[in-house]
């Protein structure tokens, strides 16, 4: 997972490979910019990842916040997969994350964010600005 999520992490030698929380808020911050974050908080719900993770990728996850982890988080079980799904779910989450990094842009460049958030669940038909920041820990 974690290089599905294009990230180095140092193992915990107590960790027990039973579960594992993934800090969106966290990570989206450090990757992108906090100004990115800012304006998923201001635009979506704390589930909208996982329910984005099941809608567009069939990968359901819970929410952190459930677990007492933070509320811009998602909990991963490592106890009941295969291994090479994992690097499929670090690349979802990364396909998630790029949709609100393309909806913040929107947002920068036209002084609104698009449709889909305004008037639900529509999808949203618009191009992402081509600025080049907020782009390359998120790209494939």
């Amino acid at each position: 997972m974690i290089e599905g999520l294009g990230i180095e992490v140092d193992l915990n030698p107590l960790f027990s490979f039973y579960y594992g929380i993934i800090d969106f808020e966290f990570w989206i911050k450090k990757y992108v910019g906090p100004e990115v974050m800012e304006f998923i908080k201001q635009h979506y719900h704390p589930l909208d990842i996982v329910f984005r993770l099941a809608e567009d990728h069939s990968i359901v996850l819970l929410n952190g916040g459930g677990f007492h982890a933070p509320n811009w988080s998602a909990r991963v079980s490592f106890a009941n997969l295969e291994d090479h799904v994992y690097p499929e779910i670090g690349r979802a989450l990364r396909s998630v994350a790029r949709a609100y990094v393309e909806a913040y842009r929107f947002a920068d460049k036209n002084g609104a964010p698009p449709n889909r958030l305004r008037e639900g669940n529509q999808e949203d038909k618009t191009q992402p600005s081509t600025k080049a920041s907020h782009e390359s820990s998120l790209s494939t």
